[in-house]
């Protein structure tokens, strides 16, 4: 029969990567060149953001920006997409809504964080 409808694993991975949000550039043929992609903020929107490379075992800062939310405790969820247990980062928001905290990096291989009225930020853990 040959190998119609067969899809290589470069191309499967790539597949299931971009459920997550992530694509590849369009000259990939290896799949450790898939970027992550991010929609530009817009101005004032709440937003979470995790700066840097997540490596396993390391201290990371989780922001969480949302005018709308002074003064408040704000509840990331992190979770890794596979039913692991979720865990948790808590944030003080400040006057205008800005804070941050930490979180220690779980030997998963992606770390989705969400929050309220965020958009979810989904990032590879090395």
């Amino acid at each position: 029969m040959g190998d119609r409808g067969m899809v290589s694993l470069p191309m499967y991975v790539l597949c299931v990567l971009s459920t997550f949000g992530f694509v590849a550039p369009a000259t990939a043929v290896d799949p450790t060149e898939v970027v992550e992609v991010f929609e530009p903020p817009v101005e004032g929107e709440p937003k979470i953001t995790v700066p840097g490379t997540l490596t396993v075992g390391s201290e990371t800062t989780v922001n969480y920006s949302n005018a709308s939310r002074p003064n408040e405790t704000i509840t990331i969820e992190v979770d890794d997409g596979l039913g692991n247990p979720p865990q948790t980062v808590i944030i003080e928001t400040d006057a205008n809504g800005n804070g941050s905290g930490s979180w220690s990096v779980a030997a998963w291989g992606i770390a989705v964080f969400n929050g309220p009225n965020a958009n979810a930020v989904t990032k590879f853990v090395y």
